[in-house]
């Protein structure tokens, strides 16, 4: 049986499992901007103000896949089967949001829909539903929410947060008037958070520090549940119980309240929700991207009802204007083509950067000179499917023996036309008393490889630990070219900077690739930095090391005319 989606917007679809997780699924091939989102997201993902990512990558034929832990439940269940916060928890909650805003924000991401369907509500609060801005995620948006402002720049997901934590003290919408029981210290923080004039709002961080300097507040008045209709958003759902929220939303115009309580008191779906198939209900519906081509899936019952409620998925049909339409289903892709695997890569020529000049192996090995001096593989080839075109890849190394240095070089081969291409030069080297790197190793159907850079010489070239500083490299292609997708985009290098190295200014405003060629991907976001590690006469570029305004480092390739 093929899953089916319980969940279609225009961009994306939404499945569940295997497991408590949720997987986001573009519906077409993403963007080049796609794979640093990712990255910033991955690398965001450790504070515990985010909701766990399990993933954040590409399906085999390239669109973008977000996986997800939907096992805990959502501030908007708990504002509708328990009830409105306490300032005291508003506090702690609001607290540990901004938080995780403040790491997302530092790494260059924007959310764009945080209300409380998007705010995870367990032991940890946490913000999910960073796909609403997503490259290749992002969805044309429907109707405006009062929590998430039109625009997506981050003080708009400041006004957003803030927002959401009057609703879930007030239990309604309006004005962000005092509260009994709620101390003005932190009402007054909430209304200067969603000021009209963005300039003047709090940042996440400010925000974050402001909250947790409040004293705390005595206890409150027992929690009273909120109507649906105050809670539900126009924001794709994060487990059943969202959508159920979101579907009493859409209906409660057209279907009324009665519709309403029965789908959140579990009663007969049927029942609940018969008004929202037909008429009003379902242009209402339709219109928060519930029903219609838009595509909640729904449709078990003969009238072609859609209910997910009490945590029961049931049918799937997409409505449009009453006529029958299947929900395009994403099919397992086909175990990858590994016809790679049967190339001979001892009689085979390693090419340079240039593409033309290069090591020819001859029987497994080259440029022998004696016993000791020769060039030969270093291991055996390693495959992965490093473009997501569902053809097994290689990664090669070949080492050359007859000195001190041992230099390592490792190539990428990608699968094209019924045979091995390479891509001209080395992704990475090493050298003995110098940077190093381990075998590659498949993980995750991708290759990773743990480099350890040197920054000092404590230990001469027999080195110590306190010489080297190990990281673990996650290798893929993208647009042709080899990049590291964690732990930060870019070129798969370590531009690092040891003891005697002489770093150079870089001029401002340089762009930086991912490989030395002109059309090669960019690297951008928040760089405060660029310095070239390593000037190349040769190849006329140089690697340069770039930090992020979150203290992150990526490396990467700049025109060496730019090098002062």
């Amino acid at each position: 049986m093929q899953p089916v989606p319980v969940y279609r917007d225009d961009t994306a679809e939404i499945y569940t499992g295997p497991g408590p997780v949720l997987r986001v699924v573009g519906l077409r091939p993403a963007p080049a901007a796609f794979d640093p989102w990712a990255a910033a997201l991955l690398g965001a993902a450790g504070d515990p103000g985010i909701a766990t990512i399990r993933h954040a990558g590409r399906t085999p034929d390239g669109r973008a896949l977000l996986v997800v832990d939907a096992a805990a439940p959502t501030l908007a269940e708990h504002l509708v089967t328990v009830g409105t916060l306490g300032a005291a928890e508003a506090i702690r909650v609001a607290t540990a949001l901004a938080g995780g805003l403040a790491a997302a924000h530092a790494r260059g991401l924007t959310h764009g829909a945080i209300c409380p369907s998007t705010v995870v509500y367990g032991g940890n609060p946490a913000i999910a539903g960073f796909d609403a801005c997503a490259p290749g995620l992002a969805s044309t948006p429907g109707t405006p929410t009062p929590f998430a402002p039109s625009d997506t720049r981050q003080p708009a997901d400041v006004a957003a947060l803030a927002s959401t934590v009057y609703r879930a003290l007030a239990g309604r919408p309006g004005e962000l008037t005092d509260l009994y029981d709620v101390p003005p210290a932190l009402t007054a923080l909430l209304r200067a958070a969603t000021v009209a004039d963005p300039t003047a709002r709090p940042t996440a961080e400010q925000l974050r520090d402001a909250l947790a300097a409040l004293p705390p507040p005595a206890e409150g008045p027992a929690p009273l549940p909120v109507p649906a209709v105050h809670v539900g958003a126009d924001v794709r759902p994060l487990n059943d119980a969202v959508v159920s929220i979101n579907l009493a939303v859409a209906g409660a115009a057209a279907a009324g309240i009665a519709a309403t309580a029965g789908i959140l008191a579990g009663q007969s779906a049927t029942g609940a929700l018969s008004a929202l198939s037909t008429g009003a209900g379902a242009k209402a519906a339709t219109a928060k991207g519930l029903i219609g081509a838009t595509a909640l899936k729904i449709g078990a019952v003969a009238a072609g009802i859609a209910v997910i409620a009490g945590g029961v998925t049931v049918g799937v049909n997409a409505f449009e204007g009453g006529g029958g339409q299947a929900v395009p289903e994403i099919r397992p892709p086909a175990p990858p083509n590994e016809d790679i695997k049967a190339f001979d890569w001892g009689n085979a020529t390693y090419v340079g950067f240039d593409g033309t000049t290069g090591t020819t192996l001859v029987d497994g090995e080259a440029d022998r000179f004696d016993e000791l001096s020769y060039t030969e593989l270093a291991a055996d080839p390693v495959y992965a499917d490093l473009d997501d075109d569902n053809d097994l890849d290689a990664v090669t190394m070949i080492v050359a023996h007859g000195g001190n240095a041992e230099p390592t070089w490792m190539q990428i081969w990608l699968w094209e036309d019924g045979r091995p291409v390479q891509i001209p030069g080395s992704v990475i080297s090493r050298v003995h008393c110098g940077d190093y790197f381990e075998d590659p190793v498949v993980v995750d159907g991708k290759i990773e490889v743990k480099s350890l850079a040197r920054i000092g010489m404590e230990g001469g070239c027999a080195g110590v630990d306190s010489d080297f500083e190990p990281v673990t490299l996650r290798i893929e292609v993208r647009d042709g070219y080899p990049v590291t997708t964690a732990p930060t985009f870019g070129a798969v290098h370590r531009c690092s900077i040891a003891p005697g190295d002489n770093p150079r200014p870089v001029t401002a405003g340089t762009t930086a690739t991912v490989w030395p060629v002109e059309d090669a991907p960019t690297i951008d976001g928040d760089i405060t930095d660029i310095t070239a590690t390593t000037v190349d006469p040769d190849l006329g570029w140089a690697v340069a090391r770039l930090t992020h305004g979150d203290g992150s480092v990526s490396c990467g390739w700049v025109p060496a005319s730019a090098v002062g």
